[in-house]
């Protein structure tokens, strides 16, 4: 059965109207957000924006947490330089790996069965979106750069809301689908079958 806003937009806005309210509203918001980017992009250009939003979630998911947070905007920026750091170590692992020859077959040839569980597994949360949802958030995060930022600017005047809004919106879609993906690996490492099982009947 396809998610709707009844049952999954209030539990997945709560923390971002939480978040706003903190912040000082919308434009409080977007500021803090040009800030965390212009920051990130000094050490990690090409993930800005991706990590500038995983900053908001994870602040959110703390403020939803009634975690102890007297300065919202500056634990933004302390959440980013942690981000920074590792997303370096990342890159530092992965840039070791491909020089060490011993590594190229594990890197380059991933394991068949995960792959396999992980794309069953994303085509089955994706259907369950509706049909709009899911266009939406694979256009969303189907460009990178510059590209990106215009594309997302036309999808905003296309769906008749602010760039912000339309953020919100894919963020908390994609909060959906990584919590239904986490359930279905999780059912998947506990019972393989489940996630080769094809669907007897269409979602409706």
């Amino acid at each position: 059965m396809p998610i709707t806003d009844a049952d999954d937009a209030d539990a997945a806005q709560a923390p971002w109207r939480a978040l706003l309210q903190r912040l000082g509203g919308a434009a409080a918001y977007e500021e803090l957000r040009r800030r965390l980017v212009l920051i990130l992009r000094v050490r990690v250009p090409t993930r800005a924006e991706e990590l500038a939003d995983e900053s908001f979630d994870r602040l959110a998911r703390r403020l939803a947490a009634n975690a102890p947070i007297d300065n919202p905007a500056a634990f933004a920026l302390g959440i980013a330089r942690k981000l920074i750091l590792e997303a370096e170590t990342q890159a530092a692992r992965q840039a070791r790996a491909l020089a060490d020859p011993t590594t190229q077959p594990q890197s380059v040839e991933p394991d068949d069965a995960d792959t396999d569980a992980a794309r069953f597994a994303l085509r089955f949360c994706l259907q369950r979106l509706d049909a709009d949802k899911r266009s939406l958030i694979l256009e969303y995060y189907a460009c990178d750069g510059a590209a990106r930022i215009a594309a997302r600017q036309r999808m905003a005047q296309q769906q008749g809301m602010s760039l912000n809004a339309l953020r919100n919106l894919a963020l908390r879609l994609r909060e959906t689908l990584q919590r239904c993906l986490r359930g279905r690996l999780a059912a998947g490492a506990a019972n393989p079958g489940v996630m080769h099982r094809r669907k007897s009947t269409p979602s409706t």
